[in-house]
């Protein structure tokens, strides 16, 4: 496969895999609950199909530690 072949093909599998991610349903951060402000640029996680966001870095790992603790609060948002 040549190299124009192959980049095709990895957008079209990108683009195919970001259509199946369910977007992220609330305002604040999944892990401390506080307002997620762009100007802080909040960190958007793909984990098993859904978009989580947290506001920082260490609410990141906060969540990459224990993601079902976290998850929890997303069947209440929708």
């Amino acid at each position: 496969m040549n190299k124009m072949a192959l980049a095709g093909f990895l957008v079209f599998v990108a683009q195919a895999l970001a259509n199946d991610v369910k977007p992220y349903p609330l305002s604040t951060c999944i892990v401390s609950d506080e307002p997620l402000d762009e100007s802080r640029h909040p960190i958007s996680v793909v984990h098993q199909g859904q978009e989580v966001k947290v506001c920082c870095r260490e609410c990141r790992a906060d969540f990459k530690r224990n993601p079902d603790e976290f998850l929890k609060k997303l069947p209440a948002a929708e």
